[in-house]
């Protein structure tokens, strides 16, 4: 049996970031989109990239940073292979 959840049926949790960073142990993650200085930052010896491109990383609960790729659809892609719980943060 198929059970659809509404927006009204959803339990929200406010939590702040030292109760975020201990979420899961190593298994909560969450996908954002960054920018080309961020990426560069994270990942110093990444290679060139077009100035237009859309970069998304995947940040395990704590903040840091696991995953690069150029499409929100592959860091997804990537998380749920590697079974981990991607959350929504905002």
């Amino acid at each position: 049996m198929k059970t659809e959840m509404k927006n009204s049926d959803a339990t929200r949790f406010n939590i702040d970031q030292v109760e975020l960073a201990s979420l899961g142990n190593g298994d909560v993650v969450y996908i954002r989109s960054v920018s080309r200085r961020m990426a560069k930052k994270m990942y110093p010896y990444l290679a060139p990239f077009p100035k237009s491109a859309t970069l998304f990383a995947v940040y395990s609960a704590d903040g840091s940073p696991l995953i690069l790729t150029d499409t929100w659809h592959d860091a997804f892609f990537q998380t749920t292979e590697a079974e981990l719980i991607v959350c929504s943060v905002n």
